[in-house]
């Protein structure tokens, strides 16, 4: 599958990070502890700072994907104009990225 079409589909990438859930994540900035978990809306990110439960939804999701298919950016200020938690998404995409990529 090209890596276009892996950014297209958000299931794919959802079903992926299912791998990380219950495993302490760190943010790529400020290396932030946060945990992850998968939902049927999308995906949840629990800093662990706050303990609070983030949903991220699949809307969300596909928009840092078609943002990063443009950019190929890692940086979160690339995403600030409709996501405030992309700092929690991008070490994911990241992973995912490198998994499908050569």
């Amino acid at each position: 599958m090209s890596l276009l079409n892996a950014l297209q589909d958000t299931d794919q990438f959802i079903s992926f990070c299912t791998q990380f859930e219950g495993v302490t994540l760190v943010t790529d900035a400020r290396k932030a502890p946060y945990r992850l978990e998968v939902v049927p809306e999308g995906l949840v990110f629990i800093p662990a700072s706050t303990g609070k439960r983030r949903l991220h939804s699949k809307r969300y999701i596909r928009l840092v994907h078609d943002r990063y298919a443009l950019t190929k950016s890692f940086d979160r200020g690339n995403y600030s104009e409709f996501t405030v938690m992309s700092s929690y998404h991008l070490p994911l995409l990241r992973r995912y990225v490198n998994s499908i990529s050569p």
